[in-house]
C-alpha cells in the first residue's frame, strides 16, 4: 500500500471534521442571534434609560443597526463576533 492510500482515511476524516466544525458554528451563531431577538428585549430602551424621549430612543436605534432588516442585523452581528465586538 502507498503512502498516500495510508494517508487518505486520515484526510477524509480531518476534512469531514473541518465541516461538522463549520456547521455547528454556523448554527450556534444563528441560535444565538435568534434567541437575542426573540428574548432580548429591545437594547435601545435599555441603553436609552427610563427618561429617554422617543427620540432619543430611535437615534440609538438607528445607532447600533436596529433599524434595518433582520439579514443586515445579522451580519453586523457576525462581523461583531469576528473583531470581538
Amino acid at each position: 500500500m502507498s503512502p498516500l492510500r495510508r494517508l487518505l482515511p486520515a484526510a477524509t476524516l480531518r476534512n469531514k471534521l473541518v465541516a461538522s466544525t463549520f456547521c455547528f458554528l454556523v448554527v450556534t451563531v444563528l441560535l444565538v442571534f435568534a434567541l437575542f431577538k426573540v428574548f432580548g428585549g429591545d437594547p435601545a430602551e435599555v441603553l436609552g434609560g427610563l427618561n429617554a424621549t422617543p427620540e432619543q430612543i430611535e437615534a440609538i436605534r438607528r445607532q447600533l443597526g436596529l433599524d434595518q432588516p433582520w439579514w443586515v442585523q445579522l451580519w453586523i452581528f457576525v462581523q461583531d463576533i469576528f473583531t470581538f465586538d
